[in-house]
């Protein structure tokens, strides 16, 4: 599965303006962490993907939002890694897929994330017509054999939450840390 609106690799600004409009009159049925984490790709832009696991019900993937700036001085600064646990229940519909060849072992390789697409997946409104709430994601990522792998979920529920909550709050509370904003 390909990304329906956005452009994948090469950057086509037309499809990626379509994708903005479209996302932007969507915002209203996209959760606040759907929206949050997802809508700027910036939050979770070349994180390393640490984990994904994958039960019947549920897809848990643990990923690195190396995004976070902490300034020194005004012109200053160094970006911060903070893990994260994106928890995705309710699956209705999940599809791994490497758009490059057929070799089975790119989910062994390092995964870094690149960019992701909400709300697109054509089948969601089959799933929405039955009554249910849900949301989907295009994660578009790469791995080190350069690869490009699509992960592609329909589900009723998210939750993201750092590794290291304590930690996480310490940092949020310095007047120096830039945290990655949402589109607005």
């Amino acid at each position: 599965m390909k990304f329906q609106i956005k452009s994948d690799g090469e950057y086509d600004k037309n499809k990626d303006k379509i994708y903005s409009d479209f996302l932007l009159k969507s915002k209203k049925n996209i959760p606040s962490v759907v929206w949050n984490h997802f809508s700027n790709d910036f939050f979770f832009h070349d994180g390393k993907i640490l984990n994904i696991a994958i039960t019947p019900y549920e897809a848990i993937i643990k990923i690195q939002a190396p995004n976070f700036k902490i300034f020194k001085t005004s012109d200053d600064f160094e970006f911060m890694i903070i893990e994260f646990v994106c928890e995705f229940k309710n699956i209705y519909f999940l599809d791994v897929e490497n758009l490059n060849n057929m070799d089975y072992n790119y989910i062994s390789s390092d995964m870094y994330f690149i960019s992701s697409e909400i709300d697109t997946i054509p089948r969601i409104e089959n799933i929405r017509k039955d009554g249910k709430s849900c949301n989907s994601l295009i994660l578009r990522t790469n791995n080190d054999n350069g690869d490009d792998i699509m992960i592609s979920l329909i589900f009723g529920e998210l939750k993201i939450f750092p590794v290291e909550p304590l930690a996480c709050e310490v940092i949020k509370n310095n007047k120096n840390l830039v945290v990655p904003e949402p589109l607005s």
